[in-house]
């Protein structure tokens, strides 16, 4: 979806000049909406192709996870920001989350923005 972070005026710039209709002025969404599809399939196959990644030496990331003072690790533009923990915070449980003000901070703003949704 990196193509949606392109600016909303350069797409209607392409839909008034090249998707309009001269005569009537009227867009034709058909074939506008198949210009987006196309050109969003062709750039991420093109990005598939062309952003792999190189993977690391995994020697060297066996030999800094070997150390476990990260104070001794070399700072180098390899080594991690911050100090990754190995132990996994288990997931809340549903009463722990209901306790948590963030949780009700989210819902409130999801039904702000988004409206409530009517379930038939």
């Amino acid at each position: 979806m990196a193509l949606f972070g392109l600016s909303p005026l350069f797409f209607s710039v392409i839909a008034s000049t090249f998707f309009c209709d001269p005569a009537t002025g009227a867009l034709d969404v058909t074939h506008y909406t198949r210009f987006i599809a196309i050109f969003n399939s062709v750039t991420y196959a093109g990005g598939f192709v062309f952003l792999q990644q190189i993977p690391r030496n995994v020697d060297s990331v066996q030999r800094a996870e070997a150390q476990s003072d990260p104070v001794t690790l070399a700072v180098n533009e390899n080594s991690p920001l911050l100090a990754v923990s190995r132990l996994k915070p288990a997931d809340p449980t549903i009463s722990e989350l209901l306790r948590l003000p963030d949780f009700w901070l989210l819902g409130i703003f999801g039904v702000l923005t988004l409206g409530l949704v009517r379930v038939l």
